[in-house]
């Protein structure tokens, strides 16, 4: 199958939407070249077409562990196949520094008995001094160099998507960024809920 450059990407992407982590490259002389195609032939979905008069291979890995695992391979060859572009819910990834790390990340959690356990990190706020489950092992890391500000126009939960967004774990099939919630008086999370963080009122008499 011909196809053009731009048709091609914009169906890599577009099938992104449905699976984890979309990939397309291609032929090359990279010395990984070969495990590469390999290794995606594996994927839920694979095809190939020629673009420009040079072959492309294109892949979609899904949500299993097997998939992530593939995934993570291409992901770590991708280093010497400087043509190979990613996708994830619909959108270029560049950064395949982070890439890596959150496909890491989220392979780990499939490991887990609950993978709360894994995602989920309690952590003080330093804008307002409160504890908060914070559903995100990566951007609980870089906490509080990120912090959430009642300042902000933003809602609380709106602020920690642009944190996964700029971490480059916002396309996580665990991330849920309503699951931002104040952690007092609260000893189990059973489901994430869609509520809005009510900041602590400021008495403007003191």
């Amino acid at each position: 199958m011909k196809t053009d450059v731009a048709t091609v990407s914009f169906e890599i992407a577009q099938v992104s939407r449905e699976h984890v982590l979309g990939v397309m490259f291609p032929k090359s002389k990279a010395t990984a070249y070969p495990s590469v195609v390999a290794i995606s032939k594996g994927a839920d979905r694979y095809w190939e077409a020629e673009t420009n008069g040079l072959l492309h291979h294109f892949a979609a890995f899904g949500r299993t562990p097997e998939q992530i695992s593939r995934a993570l391979a291409v992901a770590n060859y991708a280093n010497t196949m400087t043509a190979a572009r990613f996708y994830a819910r619909g959108l270029p990834l560049v950064d395949l520094g982070r890439l890596y790390e959150s496909l890491k990340c989220y392979v780990q959690s499939l490991s887990c008995h609950d993978p709360r356990a894994h995602c989920i990190r309690v952590v003080r706020n330093s804008e307002d001094g409160f504890d908060y489950f914070v559903p995100c092992n990566l951007i609980a890391s870089r906490w509080p160099t990120w912090k959430i500000s009642r300042l902000h126009p933003a809602s609380a939960q709106d602020q920690l998507q642009a944190m996964a967004v700029e971490a480059g774990c916002d396309w996580c099939p665990n991330f849920d960024a309503t699951g931002l919630k104040r952690a007092d008086g609260t000893d189990r999370i059973e489901h994430h809920q869609q509520n809005v963080i009510e900041w602590p009122s400021v008495d403007d008499s003191v």
